[in-house]
């Protein structure tokens, strides 16, 4: 430990390859995951940290875990859900890294699942959003102030026009709303399981 916080990783690393498979303990197995990370061996400090996550559920290990699964999750998609997994448990395990792991995980998850088309929404929902906002202003300015018996025949057809528009708008971003409700649900789900499964309420 010494080692470690006096940054001598190789060292460290050298130390930790004969305690950990001998202590077979949390603290042995969570440092020695901390220098393999350290020295840029990922593959070996995963397997570390899961075997001192096994020992105690710790909520900055369940991020480094989170972060190397997120990495592969990169090349091999099939690694994202177990990064997730891991992602949500340190947001409700570790206060320093909470909010970090949620939106990592968040994001993961809206990326991997590209059926949901969560970021599309996004940038369909502001679009209609502004689209329906011009238009409500240009009916405002047209018309707001005048009473539709004082229209002439083509402005009360402009007037129409314009309102079966606004609707139709209203009606697309009521859909993408929907549909990003449906996304998030999605996802708070995942959240409540995990709240289940670490024993949160």
């Amino acid at each position: 430990k010494f080692l470690y916080k006096a940054k001598s990783y190789r060292d460290a690393e050298r130390a930790f390859e004969v305690a950990a498979p001998t202590l077979k303990d949390f603290d042995s197995y969570d440092f020695y995951a901390r220098t393999l990370h350290r020295n840029g061996k990922k593959e070996e400090a995963l397997q570390y940290y899961r075997q001192a996550y096994m020992k105690q559920k710790d909520g900055d290990i369940a991020f480094n875990i989170g972060t190397l699964l997120a990495a592969k999750a990169e090349r091999n998609p099939a690694q994202a859900q177990e990064a997730i997994s891991f992602l949500l448990e340190a947001s409700f395990l570790s206060e320093a890294t909470s909010k970090k792991a949620m939106e990592l995980a968040e994001s993961l998850f809206f990326t991997v699942n590209k059926d949901l088309k969560f970021n599309e929404n996004v940038q369909e929902i502001q679009k209609t959003n502004n689209k329906l906002q011009e238009l409500t202003n240009t009916f405002n300015t047209k018309f707001g102030e005048k009473d539709e018996e004082d229209l002439t025949d083509a402005e009360k057809k402009e007037m129409e026009t314009m309102r079966a528009q606004i609707e139709a708008e209203q009606k697309a971003l009521q859909k993408l709303e929907a549909a990003q409700k449906m996304s998030l649900d999605k996802f708070n789900a995942l959240i409540e399981k995990t709240k289940q499964r670490l024993g949160i309420k």
